[in-house]
């Protein structure tokens, strides 16, 4: 048997002539009321299987449906770190006045540096590092005990200075950085009243 070749356009699905309804131009206001796409008295010839285009006019929107735009980020609010400035004046006066003594003592040879009463300086001096620590260790990892620095928390070995405070303001948790600080220069200060101490018995040594 031999089918007879034909003119005549094939039937097209009704989902085919709908996508090409969609995503052919369309004007902002459009009135088409007859079975195939038309537009502007422009024909595709693609009949719409089942219904005709609505008599309603359609409103094309003007703004897009969703912002592309990446969303704001929040401003952090002010943090006080007005403890942390007074414990670094603090450390930083109690350094002088330790080098102060030590030059001192160590003028005329050396001959101060050699007393034994030098033994309670040299205690502080170790106590000195040990007093960088504190109790309850760093947020999250309280085995790590030194306040001034520590591994980072997600650097690997990477060192990171005042890591509880830098690494609270890094996670925007704004809270425990207030709080971080409050602690460091607590840290800080306790560091300062030992340097001012040994500078004292420094000075004292004859």
């Amino acid at each position: 048997m031999t089918l007879a070749a034909s003119n005549a356009t094939p039937p097209v699905p009704s989902y085919v002539a709908t996508l090409r309804a969609v995503c052919q131009p369309v004007p902002v206001s459009c009135a088409c009321s007859v079975d195939v796409v038309s537009h502007n008295g422009v024909c595709d010839g693609l009949p719409v299987m089942g219904s005709k285009l609505s008599e309603k006019p359609v409103t094309v929107p003007t703004q897009p449906l969703a912002s592309n735009f990446a969303p704001k980020e929040v401003v952090p609010p002010i943090l006080n770190f007005a403890p942390l400035d007074n414990a670094n004046v603090a450390l930083a006066r109690s350094a002088a006045e330790y080098s102060k003594a030590y030059a001192h003592a160590n003028a005329d040879g050396g001959a101060a540096l050699a007393s034994a009463s030098l033994a309670e300086v040299n205690t502080l001096l170790i106590e000195s590092e040990r007093k960088l620590t504190s109790d309850e260790g760093l947020p999250g990892r309280p085995w790590f005990k030194h306040m001034i620095d520590a591994p980072g928390q997600y650097t690997g070995y990477e060192a990171k200075t005042l890591p509880a405070v830098r690494e609270a303001i890094e996670q925007k948790k704004w809270k425990d950085a207030d709080d971080a600080i409050v602690v460091v220069s607590r840290v800080l200060q306790g560091e300062a009243a030992l340097i001012s101490s040994a500078a004292a018995k420094l000075a004292a040594a004859h």
